[in-house]
């Protein structure tokens, strides 16, 4: 099935779609342009905490969760006149996508190098291109993923059913 706007995010995303064209249109170009990017800030920031470091992520999640990010929020961020693949006003959802979406053993080998050292962990995220998300949220997010949760820990998502 083809993946379409999560239902949560259609009427903000629309709303915010909606207001931000009638702001650039009344604005000065300079202006519109700070607007766009101190919103996309906020709600960067926002889902950021709100969603990624709040739930976990199964591979349908993941999934929908990179659709809403990258076909949705980025491409109402961009300027009518720029390409959305251009546009970096969502830096920790690009970056916690980048983590969502890795080889599970490329998730897991990284998310044994944030377990040891700081310097290995800071290396291994340069390494995958993640400059926005701090080590302890990146491990958090590989901690979050279901298919590199620990069976051994008491919090397994599987037991919450």
């Amino acid at each position: 099935m083809a993946l379409s706007v999560s239902a949560p995010l259609c009427r903000p995303l629309a709303a915010l779609c909606a207001r931000l064209a009638a702001a650039s249109a009344r604005l000065a170009p300079a202006l519109a342009a700070r607007l766009r990017a101190r919103l996309a800030n906020d709600v960067d920031q926002y889902i950021f905490e709100e969603v990624v470091l709040e739930r976990w992520f199964n591979t349908g999640g993941t999934l929908q969760f990179t659709h809403d990010v990258k076909r949705n929020l980025v491409p109402a961020f961009a300027p009518p006149n720029k390409s959305a693949s251009h546009c970096n006003h969502l830096p920790k959802l690009l970056d916690a996508c980048k983590l969502l979406n890795m080889d599970y053993d490329d998730a897991r080998r990284l998310k044994n190098n944030l377990s040891k050292h700081t310097q290995i962990g800071a290396e291994s995220l340069n390494n995958q291109g993640i400059h926005n998300i701090q080590l302890n949220e990146a491990k958090q997010i590989l901690s979050q993923r279901t298919d590199l949760c620990d069976p051994t820990a008491p919090s397994v998502v599987m037991e919450m059913f």
